[in-house]
């Protein structure tokens, strides 16, 4: 986080906000989308969407999400993308499973008033990188990086 003072304003706030905006513009298409792949008959199609979808749900796994966007949003896309995972990349449907676990706890701890220490972002983000690191060594991804003609 930036912070500075630029014309009387914190500019880490003003990051925080941004993000915070974000997430709420950004967080229900993204379910809104998962939602429409999982019924998506073009397998190609499918395929290439979740994976899509699954590094914006790694990323944004990352941030900084409020509980009422996890519950109403961050959720329910995971949940529809674990399902597509398990269909086209059954490899990382594991990783997938860890974020939603990670927030439905999230969720029940701060609704039992008992956070647990372990949610931070940076926490968050180690487990997920470990998750995504333990499933590609464990998977055949010489051409995920391959450009798309």
């Amino acid at each position: 986080m930036v912070l500075g003072l630029r014309n009387g304003f914190y500019s880490g706030n003003l990051v925080i906000l941004a993000g915070q905006l974000a997430g709420a513009m950004i967080l229900p298409r993204l379910a809104f989308v998962a939602l429409n792949n999982n019924h998506q008959q073009n397998e190609r199609k499918r395929t290439e969407v979740a994976l899509q979808l699954f590094e914006a749900y790694s990323a944004l796994s990352c941030c900084f999400i409020n509980d009422q966007l996890v519950q109403e949003a961050m959720l329910p896309g995971l949940r529809c993308l674990k399902q597509d995972m398990a269909a086209v990349a059954p490899e990382r449907e594991e990783v997938v499973s860890s974020i939603i676990k990670d927030y439905e706890a999230k969720v029940e701890g701060s609704r039992s008033g008992n956070l647990p220490s372990s949610h931070g972002p940076e926490d968050v983000k180690s487990r997920v990188m470990n998750r995504i690191k333990d499933t590609t060594s464990k998977a055949n991804i010489s051409n995920i990086f391959t450009r798309k003609k």
